[in-house]
């Protein structure tokens, strides 16, 4: 999975595909039947669905995923800039 990834982005997602299943969208519904046939949708099944989907096993493993890459990734730029800053031949 690419690291920076937008949570909001992915919960939006959800909620937009909970909301095409309940209008009748038969792409968005057949999305949540491949994983949950005959149920009536809801907001937890399109979760995960979408982590499902972004290869992830549950929602919640999916958006700590998303919340410790983002920590990881911060550091990584914050890392770099300083060692850029001091010592250009360590952060090349």
């Amino acid at each position: 999975m690419p690291t920076n990834l937008n949570l909001e982005y992915y919960r939006k997602a959800a909620k937009s595909l909970l909301k095409a299943a309940h209008a009748g969208d038969s792409t968005a519904t057949n999305r949540i039947v491949r994983y949950f046939p005959g149920v009536t949708p809801a907001l937890h099944h399109a979760q995960l669905v979408i982590a499902r989907e972004q290869g992830s096993a549950s929602w919640p493993r999916f958006r700590d995923f998303i919340v410790q890459s983002n920590l990881d990734f911060a550091g990584f730029v914050n890392e770099f800039v300083r060692h850029a800053l001091d010592n250009a031949p360590r952060a090349e």
